[in-house]
C-alpha cells in the first residue's frame, strides 16, 4: 500500500512546518497552516500513529511521507576564483550584504542558484572552519536524481567550487531550548 496517498494536503504542511521548527506548538503550525489547533492535534496524533513524525520529539519523516529528502552538501572553495567572482563576477552584486566572500557565495547558492533548479530547497548554508569543507549546504529534493543534478550540473560547474561531497541525511536529533536551561548545561 502506497502510504503517500493516504496523507491529505494539510499532512504534507503540517511536516513542512515541523520540518521548519520541531518545537512549534500547534496554535502557531495551525496558523501557518491555515488549520485550527484541534485538526493540528488530531492530524499529529494520526501522523505520529503512523510513523511519519516520531513519538519521542515532533520530528517529521519527510523521505517516508514522499515529500522530500535532506542531504548534505561539503562545499570545497577554490578561493582564488572567489576573490575574483566577488570583484567582478556574478558575487560582486552581492557586496551590499556582506563583504565575506564565503558569505556571499552562500547568499548566492541559497537565493540563485537553487532557485533555477527545480525541486531544490536549500535548507542552510553553514561556513565551516577547518577541513575538509568549507561550507555546508542542507538541501531538500523530492528524489535522488535531483540532488545529483544540481550537485554535478550546477554546483559543481561554479569556478567558484573546487569540489563537494554529498551524503544522504538519515535522521537528526535537535535540542529542544524550551527544556533546556543554563542549569542544565554541562559544567565546563
Amino acid at each position: 500500500m502506497n502510504k503517500r496517498k493516504q496523507l491529505s494536503n494539510t499532512d504534507i504542511d503540517i511536516l513542512n512546518a515541523l520540518s521548519v521548527n520541531p518545537f512549534a506548538k500547534n496554535e502557531v503550525i495551525g496558523e501557518a497552516v491555515h488549520a485550527a489547533t484541534k485538526t493540528v492535534e488530531g492530524r499529529l496524533k494520526a501522523l505520529r500513529e503512523a510513523g511519519y513524525v516520531t513519538k519521542e520529539q515532533r520530528l517529521p519523516d519527510l523521505a517516508k511521507a514522499g515529500v522530500m529528502l535532506r542531504y548534505r552538501v561539503d562545499i570545497s572553495i577554490n578561493p582564488r576564483a572567489l576573490k575574483k567572482s566577488c570583484e567582478e563576477g556574478p558575487l560582486k552584486a552581492l557586496a551590499d550584504r556582506t563583504t565575506n566572500p564565503q558569505q556571499r557565495l552562500a547568499w548566492f547558492l541559497r537565493d540563485d542558484l537553487a532557485q533555477r533548479c527545480a525541486g531544490i530547497i536549500v535548507e542552510e548554508i553553514s561556513i565551516l572552519l577547518g577541513d575538509p569543507a568549507d561550507l555546508c549546504a542542507t538541501v531538500l529534493v523530492p528524489d535522488h536524481s535531483t540532488i545529483f543534478d544540481f550537485v554535478t550540473e550546477h554546483l559543481r560547474s561554479l569556478e567558484e567550487i573546487e569540489s563537494t561531497s554529498t551524503s544522504h541525511v538519515s535522521w537528526r536529533l535537535f535540542r529542544d531550548p524550551e527544556k533546556e536551561t543554563r542549569s542544565s548545561l554541562p559544567k565546563s
